[in-house]
């Protein structure tokens, strides 16, 4: 569970880091269609104003021509001259306006895309180091619950041979043989005990391979303890 949690939340994150670069990309494509538009604006604005300078040049400069009138001529040149360097200088500075527009739009998007993915990672980071302390927290808690099992096991494993021995030894050693009721007796005997103590309330809440291991290494003891003390 914890695996396909880490697995998932990685597959967010992806989806995330696509989604931001997938926007980035487009206020990228949006930036360099408007910077296209704006030249192709100055353009044609530039070549209609050129048509009109040139249309007011030959009207002025023919009726100089007309008028034998040499010094309207010049100045209708003059005035052309004049119009058409004023308006390169307007085309330039159109020019250097629409692409510091489109820098400050390409460095706009290109930092809220590093803010985000920064934030993305941030987040990412963040949430595996919770899951990693919960995945450890879970393991110790496991490893101590194990323990507390293996050492209650082990204790009353100590204690079994020593209720037996001493129900064995406050019989009567001389009657042996009544083997069989004696051994359905210590049996009985040891059962009981189990159901008063601990021990009972702790097997009977245990389940699985854990509780069959129990049981079988008591019946286990309880065999070796009786060929010892010769009842078998």
């Amino acid at each position: 569970e914890a695996q396909k949690a880490a697995a998932d939340a990685a597959a967010e994150y992806a989806d995330k880091v696509k989604d931001i670069q997938a926007d980035l990309a487009e206020k990228l494509t949006d930036a360099d269609e408007k910077l296209s538009e704006d030249r192709e604006k100055i353009a044609k604005d530039t070549a209609k104003a050129i048509a009109k300078i040139e249309r007011d040049f030959q009207r002025s400069y023919a009726q100089a021509v007309g008028d034998r009138d040499a010094v309207a001529a010049a100045q209708a040149k003059q005035r052309r001259a004049d119009a058409l360097a004023d308006l390169e200088e307007s085309q330039k500075e159109q020019q250097q306006s629409a692409k510091e527009s489109y820098d400050k739009a390409i460095a706009a998007a290109r930092e809220a895309a590093d803010k985000a993915l920064a934030q993305e990672r941030e987040r990412y980071a963040k949430e595996a180091a919770i899951r990693a302390q919960a995945v450890q927290q879970a393991n110790i808690a496991l490893l101590n619950s194990t323990n507390a099992q293996t050492a209650i096991y082990r204790n009353l494993q100590n204690a079994l041979p020593g209720i037996v021995l001493a129900t064995m030894n406050s019989m009567n050693t001389n009657v042996r043989t009544g083997f069989t009721l004696m051994y359905q007796a210590s049996v009985k005997f040891v059962n009981d005990m189990i159901r008063l103590t601990a021990w009972n309330q702790y097997r009977a809440g245990e389940r699985g391979s854990f509780q069959s291991a129990v049981n079988t290494a008591v019946d286990r003891r309880m065999t070796e303890i009786l060929n010892v003390r010769g009842y078998r």
